[in-house]
């Protein structure tokens, strides 16, 4: 009978054991800060690294590894912090937050940009092809200045001088009218400049019956057409400045603007007959030398009569606007 009672005795204490045991265990496991941290950064590190390989990231970008070696000993000291009790607990959690926050400094300090930005020349020159009575010219920028002008003997000629950008060309001249396109496409990589340079020169033909298409961003624009035979200009611009000047070598040139935050400038020659057509309201306007037809158009009183004739339709935002009719010939 002892012997069952002992046996009996012997097997509720090594419940109770087992029972407790998981209890022990967790309170000698305190919450490791150290692990956490040396997960944290390698988990960081193999995102660097992962996203720079699928071509997320610049390929120049590159981590300095070895610079990171103080890692592991901030690792250690922090796994040996103890965090049973509520005041260690906090006093890692604080010491944990401010590792991370100068480990992050360094890491971030340490991603360096192997390429410095360059101020390049672009220069080019288009030839005009044998077959070629007829020209459309695209020229798409981003941010800087375009100065566009007439006077080439060939179909085009200029410079992209930028320490931001290159310049792609396409010149197609598989059919009589001849396309040509200007891009100026960023790198791939752009550093942080006090100043920005990316200034494009174009000369066009003054022979040609042009086609003219823009695409610009934030650009300050210059566009001296007189020595350009126009036929159809087509302008889309963002927050930019735009001084616009036409000429009187086509019958019928006709343009068209879509603008937003701008300023906008023109001049046309004063022995053409000019129609605006304005679909937007403005912030400021003058319209010299044009009559109101319309809530919309506006026109030159000799544009009926007049042999040759700009016509004019603006679709813009909140912009100045200033027309007038007072240049000479070029």
């Amino acid at each position: 009978m002892e012997n069952d009672n002992t046996e009996q005795n012997n097997d509720q204490g090594q419940k109770h054991f087992e029972k407790e045991q998981p209890s022990c265990d967790r309170q000698n496991k305190g919450f490791n800060f150290g692990n956490l941290f040396l997960g944290l950064i390698i988990l960081s590190v193999g995102i660097f690294y992962l996203c720079r390989n699928y071509g997320w990231l610049p390929e120049n970008l590159n981590l300095e590894i070895l610079r990171l070696w103080p890692v592991l000993i901030i690792a250690v000291g922090l796994s040996l912090l103890s965090s049973k009790g509520f005041l260690s607990k906090t006093i890692g959690f604080v010491i944990f937050l401010i590792v991370i926050t100068i480990t992050s400094f360094i890491i971030f300090y340490g991603v360096k940009n192997d390429t410095k930005p360059i101020l390049s020349e672009n220069p080019f020159r288009i030839e005009r092809s044998e077959k070629t009575n007829y020209s459309s010219i695209v020229i798409k920028s981003g941010v800087g200045k375009v100065n566009i002008t007439g006077g080439s003997e060939e179909l085009a000629e200029g410079n992209l001088r930028s320490n931001i950008s290159n310049l792609k060309i396409d010149n197609d001249t598989s059919s009589e009218k001849q396309k040509l396109s200007l891009e100026v496409e960023s790198r791939d990589r752009i550093e942080s400049l006090s100043k920005i340079e990316n200034d494009l020169t174009v000369k066009l033909s003054s022979e040609l019956p042009t086609d003219i298409s823009l695409n610009l961003g934030v650009a300050d624009t210059r566009l001296d057409l007189r020595e350009v035979l126009v036929n159809d200009l087509d302008i889309e611009i963002g927050v930019a400045s735009l001084d616009l000047i036409m000429g009187d070598r086509a019958e019928i040139a006709r343009v068209n603007l879509r603008s937003g935050v701008s300023s906008v400038k023109i001049s046309l020659p004063d022995n053409v007959g000019s129609r605006i057509i304005i679909k937007e309201g403005l912030s400021s306007k003058q319209l010299k030398d044009l009559e109101k037809i319309d809530d919309k158009t506006y026109q030159t009183v000799n544009y009926d009569e007049a042999e040759k004739k700009i016509e004019i339709d603006l679709d813009i935002g909140l912009s100045r606007l200033e027309i007038k009719h007072d240049i000479q010939k070029h």
